[in-house]
């Protein structure tokens, strides 16, 4: 419990000033030393750890949270100009997204993608330096088409992204569902005062084990009822609704605010409240900064005379 506030007051308490050139600093960082990792493993022939349960090194960062990490540096990446080393290393996380195999991060980061186009749709600009890119990627689609398809698909269970067959074949998907439903179930028998916090892995399995139902909603429902269940999707309601108004004025804010998206459709697919505190932990970020900017607008201009 202790660890889990630290996550949370940490962000509050370290970053006093505008943050975000020293995240976008860190995010490049973190990306360009987990590229150089991942195609090492990838050039070794050891890619199979995350996707093969039966070579899984336990004290390795899951698919999944690598996967996400990576998303979240391609969203920061936003901030930069579209020069070609920039154009590069997002091509290079699409790239390692799709050979991890993790569903989720990549649509998740397609989504938030398509909501922060939609939210900056007034500021787009295009110069001759996309339009050229553009047109080369073309035509390395024309001429590379078949060795591109060779080298992405290497790696991809093609059938896993196929999500209309993977709802009817696919286990993780169908364990899910089965786990949404019978969390529902448990919270048509206690509407009103849950089950209490943590009840999940006894609700769903039957034993006293951590276990989620994979959505953050139906496990605030089935385990503080329907007024923590409704409470709790207030919180998100005014989060990323309120704050609408304000981050189409501001890039910087925008693009936290899709990060803050990106990680809580995480959450919402492969989360709990367990985890919860890895999207506390960037809400509180993008709040620190909006707060910021909100308040030295306040502020009166000092006399520079």
């Amino acid at each position: 419990m202790l660890l889990n506030f630290f996550t949370v007051l940490y962000p509050l308490l370290a970053f006093k000033n505008v943050i975000f050139k020293e995240l976008q600093r860190l995010m490049y960082v973190i990306g360009i030393f987990t590229i150089c990792i991942l195609f090492y493993v990838y050039f070794t022939i050891t890619f199979i750890i995350f996707f093969d349960k039966t070579q899984s090194v336990e004290n390795l960062p899951t698919y999944l949270a690598v996967g996400i990490m990576l998303s979240a540096c391609f969203v920061f990446s936003l901030s930069s100009k579209p020069t070609i080393s920039v154009i590069v290393y997002r091509l290079i996380i699409l790239f390692l997204l799709t050979q991890l195999g993790g569903r989720g991060p990549l649509f998740n980061l397609i989504l938030s993608l398509c909501i922060y186009y939609v939210l900056n749709l007034k500021n787009l600009k295009f110069n001759y330096k996309v339009v050229l890119s553009f047109t080369a990627a073309i035509l390395v689609m024309v001429f590379y088409l078949d060795n591109i398809i060779e080298l992405v698909l290497e790696n991809v269970n093609v059938d896993r992204f196929n999500m209309v067959k993977a709802s009817s074949e696919d286990g993780s998907v169908l364990y899910r569902v089965f786990v949404m439903k019978r969390g529902l179930e448990t919270f048509y028998e206690h509407p009103f005062t849950g089950l209490g916090i943590g009840s999940s892995g006894i609700a769903l399995t039957g034993e006293d084990q951590v276990e989620f139902p994979h959505n953050l909603i139906v496990e605030s429902l089935m385990e503080l009822g329907i007024l923590g269940g409704l409470l709790y999707l207030g919180i998100y309601i005014y989060f990323f609704v309120y704050h609408l108004k304000y981050i189409r004025k501001d890039k910087k804010l925008l693009i936290m605010y899709i990060v803050s998206l990106l990680f809580f459709l995480e959450d919402m697919k492969s989360g709990s409240f367990d985890s919860w505190r890895i999207s506390l932990m960037w809400i509180s970020l993008y709040v620190i900064q909006y707060n910021f900017q909100m308040n030295s607008k306040a502020l009166p201009e000092k006399n520079t005379k």
